[in-house]
């Protein structure tokens, strides 16, 4: 039993070695796998190129997404295009070895052609263990990618293949197809991988490749190329006269405008600018490639066992250019992005279209409103004609009525009765004077007024008289005295109308009698009479009427002549002056004698004829016309300028005009003395930009760099300094750099060079990419291909163009915006929008403050354009703002 239970330990004891023992390489493992691995992505060009930042943002994501976290970020750049030379590329080299001599990575990846060529030559002495992976457009040679640790990688520009054939199906009368390519090299790589690519495609259409050539020979082809040919533009590079390269989409915005038939691209640089599309190897998609391959990398795969695949190719289209050759969006392949897509008339003038419908309904009710009037208008003008008449009448008669004594006033109302009984066809008639106490009068009982009044109770006429005394019109019937029966067929019945009329301060009635056969008094004849009384009294008021006009008379010619500012007035069909005042004189130098009665154009007071037409079309429409400003010449000679408001008149029947005019010729000298200083101003401050610019770019700039390198190799003796120097000299490499990289953006913001040697649209192109990476606001860029024009030109509409989108970020808390570029005519518009919440306040588009602040806000923006002869126009409201700028085009001397 002792040796059982011997054995049973010994069995236990190898059973825990073994599990330990299976157990140790998985434990050493994981401890390996929690330190995470260094990945290094050396770029080409600068960190705001547009590929590199796009690149890095998704490369940076698809790391950070891994969990658990199994890899570090470094970037870095080589800027050969900046920097070009053997002696450059040494120097980088050395800045390497140096930064990461300490610090060994276990992946590096090459974000370009050059950046693998440069990895390819210098792996060994620099990254000797780490893996390679490459974004290229080749694919490096069997012994390079078994070289160490191994490479793999992603060929970038993919879609030749696809993006031709693409295009053929969209153009099925395409014969000949020309492929635009080119490298600073002059290695024609792109031609080389095109011609692989597109070899299957030769039996349906012929290629031609345009490789290598000259900017400005390029373009000359291009503009000749022939109908049923499609362009294929891959890349292009080139330098200039001053040695400065140009790139791929600086280059494809010269081309474009001169191409007459339809271009495919297919890299993300000369996306809308002007190609239809294309399958387009995004730089999200290549970063987000890239990074899940070192991912795999630093979880323990071997390089050699993923294998190198193509980019994928998104297939992107512009609206605009399907717009322009007619392609329908239904032809183009399943999940293809189509952008730059533009709102439709419908979305655009909306609300305006239906305001417009709803003032036609309206106009229309109006004009059936007026039909309506015009009826009844007409009626009333057929009464009002008939009432004139008896105006007139009783004008005629009133003349000598108004001031006669009261005993004649009998003898003249019996002419009145006379003559108004044949107005209304009365066929008897009388008149009786009832003074207003009659009826109180013991003297002269009413029986004994007039043998008509006989037979009428007392009763019957006191209320007659009460009702007269109260204004009223009335009347009272009663049979005749031989009548028998009141209520027999065909009996006349006599009736009495009374009209009260005040003469003399006596209320008087004037009385009409008349004997009706049908028992019917005429309605017609009662408002007739009424008139009578409403007539008469406006008879009596007309001299104090005609009294009162001749004292408002005078106190008109009063204000007229002793107005200090200069007035006048003047016939509107001829211009010929009635009067003018006191200062008009002083200011024009003529005497009173010269001017009344003799016309503008005789006494040459306008700069031109057409200055004079255009004064009275304004006043026509804008009546009354207010502060219109005109040049006024006196009798030297001489000009002043007035400031004038006018308003029409009616004397005697004529069309007249009163001007009334402020002399502001000594405050315009001013205004245009200070726009000269302003115009000075900026030209100085324009070129201070590019002192400093100049200064910053190619001294301090390169001030920093040589301390970059000197703390480099400072770095490189680590040996010589302890932990807290060696924090120090790395924390001054970084800022060094930082310093350098925002000494580089400043100097090409206050004045970058692309403005004069590409010219404005290359500029703006540059601008805004760089404004939407620092800003994260969208813009919408159109620019038309408009030429060179005018330096001070470019610059004034660049220097808006950064005002604008600086108040976009600033102010109007957009997250889009818009800039358009185009040429209409003779001028240049440019037109600046955002979706913001609107400017808060008014501006003043004339404000003679803005003259002071210069390049601030709107003012500068109205001084830049305004000594240019051009003008701004700012709409704002809560739904944004827009600001358009109209200038007259100024070319470049020597350009066409």
């Amino acid at each position: 039993m002792p040796g059982v239970s011997r054995l049973k330990v010994i069995a236990l004891t190898a059973l825990i070695a073994c599990m330990t023992v299976s157990l140790s390489p998985s434990v050493a493992r994981a401890q390996r796998s929690a330190v995470p691995k260094r990945v290094l992505v050396l770029y080409w060009y600068s960190k705001d190129f547009p590929w590199n930042v796009k690149f890095d943002q998704t490369f940076q994501a698809a790391l950070q997404s891994a969990r658990p976290k199994t890899a570090e970020y470094y970037p870095e750049y080589l800027e050969s295009n900046r920097f070009p030379g053997e002696n450059q590329t040494l120097l980088f080299h050395d800045y390497l070895k140096h930064k990461y001599a300490d610090r060994p990575m276990d992946v590096v990846v090459a974000n370009s052609d050059a950046s693998l060529d440069f990895l390819l030559k210098y792996r060994s002495d620099l990254f000797p263990q780490a893996a390679m992976v490459f974004v290229a457009t080749r694919r490096p040679t069997t012994e390079q990618l078994a070289a160490g640790p191994g490479v793999t990688g992603i060929i970038n520009l993919s879609g030749f293949k696809k993006t031709l054939d693409l295009a053929l199906k969209l153009h099925p009368g395409t014969q000949q197809a020309y492929v635009i390519s080119g490298t600073l090299q002059h290695d024609k790589k792109f031609e080389t991988l095109a011609r692989e690519q597109l070899r299957e495609l030769e039996n349906r259409v012929e290629i031609t490749y345009l490789t290598d050539l000259p900017v400005h020979e390029l373009i000359a082809k291009v503009k000749k190329l022939p109908e049923r040919s499609i362009v294929l533009y891959v890349s292009q590079q080139s330098q200039d006269k001053q040695e400065t390269v140009l790139e791929s989409g600086d280059i494809f915005a010269s081309i474009a405008p001169s191409t007459k038939v339809p271009i495919y691209g297919m890299t993300p640089s000369v996306e809308g600018r002007g190609i239809i599309g294309g399958y387009i190897n995004t730089p999200e998609g290549c970063g987000t490639g890239a990074a899940e391959i070192a991912l795999q990398i630093a979880n323990g795969t071997r390089a050699l066992d993923i294998p190198i695949e193509p980019a994928a190719a998104v297939p992107i289209f512009d609206w605009r250019q399907l717009q322009r050759w007619g392609i329908s969006e239904d032809q183009l392949p399943p999940g293809a992005i189509v952008r730059f897509r533009e709102d439709t008339f419908w979305h655009l003038y909306k609300w305006r279209i239906v305001g417009a419908i709803t003032i036609f309904i309206l106009e229309a009710i109006l004009i059936a409103i007026l039909l309506v009037e015009r009826r009844r208008l007409g009626l009333a003008r057929a009464a009002l004609d008939e009432r004139l008449h008896f105006e007139t009448l009783l004008s005629e008669l009133s003349a000598e009525f108004t001031w006669l004594p009261a005993n004649e006033v009998n003898s003249c109302i019996a002419k009145w009765i006379d003559r108004l009984s044949r107005f209304f066809s009365v066929d008897d008639g009388a008149i009786i004077d009832l003074p207003r106490n009659a009826i109180s009068s013991n003297d002269h009982p009413l029986e004994s007024l007039h043998p008509l009044l006989e037979g009428f109770s007392k009763t019957q006429l006191t209320d007659f008289l009460g009702q007269l005394s109260s204004g009223l019109t009335v009347n009272l019937s009663r049979l005749p005295q031989d009548s028998t029966d009141t209520r027999g067929a065909g009996k006349k019945v006599l009736s009495l109308f009374a009209v009260p009329i005040s003469v003399n301060g006596l209320i008087r009635a004037l009385v009409f009698y008349t004997v009706d056969s049908n028992h019917v008094w005429s309605q017609d004849l009662v408002v007739r009479l009424r008139m009578i009384g409403e007539i008469f009294s406006e008879s009596l008021s007309r001299k104090h009427q005609e009294t009162e006009l001749r004292a408002s008379e005078e106190r008109f010619a009063t204000a007229f002549r002793s107005n200090p500012q200069p007035m006048s007035i003047t016939t509107l069909r001829e211009d010929r002056y009635l009067d003018v005042n006191d200062s008009f004189l002083g200011i024009s130098g003529f005497a009173r004698n010269e001017v009344i009665g003799r016309t503008s154009a005789e006494l040459n007071i306008w700069e031109t004829p057409v200055a004079r037409n255009e004064f009275v079309k304004r006043l026509e429409t804008h009546w009354p016309l207010r502060n219109f400003e005109t040049k006024f010449r006196t009798k030297s000679g001489a000009f002043r300028i007035f400031l004038s408001s006018a308003e029409l008149l009616n004397l005697g029947g004529e069309r007249c005009l009163l001007v009334a005019s402020s002399d502001i010729t000594d405050r315009k000298k001013l205004e245009d003395d200070l726009m000269r200083l302003t115009s000075r101003l900026f030209n100085l401050q324009d070129e201070e930009r590019r002192r400093i610019a100049r200064e910053l770019h190619d001294d301090t700039a390169q001030n920093l760099f040589a301390i970059s390198i000197n703390l480099a190799k400072l770095h490189q003796r680590g040996s010589n300094w302890g932990p807290e120097e060696l924090r120090i000299i790395e924390e001054c490499e970084t800022l060094g750099n930082h310093a350098m990289r925002e000494i580089r953006t400043l100097s090409y913001l206050l004045h970058p060079p692309l403005l004069d040697q590409a010219g404005l649209v290359s500029a703006l192109q540059w601008y805004v990419e760089g404004f939407i990476k620092r800003s994260d606001i969208y813009v919408d860029l159109f620019l038309q291909d408009i030429g060179r024009l005018d330096s001070e030109l470019e610059t004034a509409l660049f220097r808006i163009v950064q005002e604008g989108l600086t108040n976009i970020h600033r102010h109007s808390g957009s997250v889009t915006g818009s800039i358009r570029l185009e040429s209409k005519g003779d001028r240049i518009i440019l037109q600046i929008k955002d979706e913001g919440h609107g400017v808060t306040s008014s501006i003043p588009v004339e404000s003679v403050k803005g003259i002071y602040e210069l390049g601030v806000g709107i003012p500068g923006m109205q001084q830049r354009l305004r000594q240019l002869g051009g003008e701004l126009d700012v709409v704002s409201n809560h739904k944004g703002t827009i600001v358009t700028a109209a200038v007259p085009v100024r070319r470049r001397a020597g350009d066409d």
